[in-house]
């Protein structure tokens, strides 16, 4: 069958599976169903929908190396992203996004069933906005606007940087990548006080930083992350290079869990004030 040929024949059978669809029985007044089609919306609906309303998760939600509530989504049925699982999961509403399958949100689309898309926010700004966006569209405005208050009361309570008090902090991820300008990562660096040495080499995104650089620069904070599993990887190695250690003698290193930060949301607060308690600690010690 020619690559044509299979698209039509793809394209007929997800027609037909809706068209069944809308021959079976509904109530006369449909309860809100929601499905998310990756892991960063699968926090946004586990966070602000009643489990009721889920109709399908990402297969990521359940993973914890990803997932910061994948506890919460244990039990609850879940999508690879194939337009076939949304359709029988028969949502009211679907929250797409950039990094999830453009086809199956383009025939989502089609076929009625509204796409939500969502960008994923790089500073708090976005992430207060894009709580009370979801919670709106998803009919819990009060829920949104707790969570939105709750992450502003939190970083509201962390200890200002006095001018001239915020010391440098070197990001160091696996194969030696760093956070610059416009990343979530840089926001909650900076968020916590610190300036960020990615940015004031004027790197943007994210991209490698070498440990000449790193040296060099004599940062008072090494920030790495961590995933839940942490199995050994190639890519991991760079963390172990003998050259951190000359880092390591005049640095502070911690640790932030992946699931802080890979997906933006309230909980990011939690790694603002993990670094930020840094902070506080490399202060008093540079006090004679």
């Amino acid at each position: 069958m020619s690559r044509w040929g299979k698209t039509r024949h793809l394209q007929r059978g997800a027609l037909a599976l809706l068209l069944l669809l809308s021959l079976a029985p509904v109530s006369a007044k449909a309860e809100p169903r929601f499905a998310s089609l990756n892991v960063c919306a699968d926090q946004l609906l586990l966070m602000l929908a009643d489990r009721e309303e889920i109709a399908s998760l990402s297969y990521h939600a359940v993973d914890p190396n990803f997932s910061f509530y994948w506890r919460s989504a244990l039990g609850l049925p879940v999508n690879r992203g194939q337009a076939e699982e949304l359709i029988a999961a028969r949502p009211s509403l679907v929250l797409g996004g950039t990094f999830s399958n453009p086809a199956t949100q383009h025939l989502l689309d089609r076929l009625g069933i509204a796409v939500l898309p969502l960008e994923v926010p790089t500073d708090f700004a976005g992430i207060r906005a894009q709580i009370l966006a979801v919670a709106e569209a998803l009919g819990h405005r009060a829920r949104g606007q707790a969570l939105a208050a709750e992450l502003d009361r939190r970083l509201d309570a962390l200890e200002p940087a006095e001018r001239g008090q915020r010391p440098l902090a070197a990001v160091y991820q696996e194969n030696g990548i760093s956070a610059g300008r416009g990343t979530l990562v840089a926001s909650v660096v900076e968020a916590a006080g610190f300036d960020n040495l990615a940015t004031r080499l004027g790197f943007s995104g994210y991209a490698a930083l070498s440990l000449e650089e790193l040296i060099l620069h004599r940062p008072s904070l090494l920030v790495t992350s961590l995933e839940a599993s942490d199995a050994p990887s190639l890519a991991r190695q760079t963390l172990e290079h003998p050259a951190l250690k000359e880092v390591a003698e005049h640095a502070v290193r911690v640790t932030v869990p992946a699931a802080l930060w890979v997906c933006p949301g309230p909980y990011t607060v939690e790694a603002v004030e993990l670094i930020a308690r840094e902070r506080a600690r490399i202060s008093a010690e540079a006090i004679p």
